[in-house]
């Protein structure tokens, strides 16, 4: 009897053991298709620190725009709104819906939407070109609490340049509207 129940023992524990599935160091349990923004706008800050780059920055405050021709970005800087954006984080996987947009076998869009009010970014959307290249990203961040209400709406084009207009209404203060645009000059 002690010898059937030590070899159910080493049964049950063989089976626990090979059965087991340790997860994958590069967060294999991920779900499919969340898109890694943090990284993809570092690769973007990379490639545009190499390369001399000349730009036109529109501000506009409160609709009134101030245009300037530049030599020079500080491109992390600059970027770090997009790179701050990233929800591809484990805490957050339940937290967003993803859809995937085809047209035949080829991805042309992903769009994350929030399924609750705690988390900030509201809506991202990635499209992709006819060679499955990142075309353009577009985000939608709401942040409110007892003293304001800011509204930000983001887009990034590789290779052209990125938009950022922010909506905020704020206790004891009129409503402001401000936007960036930068293009990237040839």
């Amino acid at each position: 009897m002690k010898q059937l129940s030590l070899l159910c023992i080493l049964a049950l524990a063989l089976l626990l053991t090979v059965g087991c599935d340790r997860p994958q160091a590069d967060g294999g349990n991920r779900p499919e298709g969340f898109f890694d923004l943090g990284d993809y706008m570092n690769q973007q800050v990379e490639l545009l620190s190499q390369q001399p780059l000349r730009i036109r920055k529109t501000i506009a405050y409160n609709d009134v725009p101030e245009a300037a021709e530049r030599d020079t970005l500080n491109v992390r800087q600059e970027l770090n709104i997009f790179s701050g954006s990233n929800i591809n984080r484990p805490a957050l996987y339940d937290r967003y819906s993803v859809d995937s947009v085809y047209a035949g076998a080829s991805l042309q869009q992903l769009v994350y939407q929030a399924l609750d009010d705690e988390v900030s970014v509201k809506r991202m959307t990635v499209s992709y070109d006819d060679n499955g290249e990142v075309s353009r990203i577009d985000l939608e961040r709401i942040t409110d609490n007892y003293i304001y209400e800011a509204q930000q709406s983001l887009s990034y084009i590789p290779g052209y340049g990125y938009r950022i207009e922010t909506y905020q209404d704020a206790i004891l203060s009129a409503p402001l509207r401000f936007s960036v645009d930068v293009s990237f000059l040839p």
